[in-house]
């Protein structure tokens, strides 16, 4: 069997993880735990990358509204004026 640990895992992208897989194939098949552990690891970092995307996702959003509501107290301070 095979195993990563945290860090490893955390620094593993899809391609890595089918580049091992190609690896590990090449020496030999891959038993029912090591499928399960394998598609675990995929799992783990389809996971962290989708969570990575959401934050990204988030902050846009935040500056969005940032930048929305700077606009709308420009412009109330503008009909203020009048």
């Amino acid at each position: 069997a095979f195993a990563f640990t945290k860090d490893e895992l955390a620094a593993l992208t899809p391609r890595d993880l089918d580049e091992y897989e190609r690896q590990v194939m090449a020496h030999h098949s891959l038993s029912e735990d090591e499928r399960n552990l394998l598609k675990k690891y995929r799992r783990q970092v389809r996971n962290r990358e989708s969570a990575q995307n959401s934050r990204a996702r988030k902050r846009q959003h935040a500056l969005k509204l940032e930048e929305d509501l700077e606009a709308v107290n420009q412009q109330n301070k503008e009909l203020q004026k009048k």
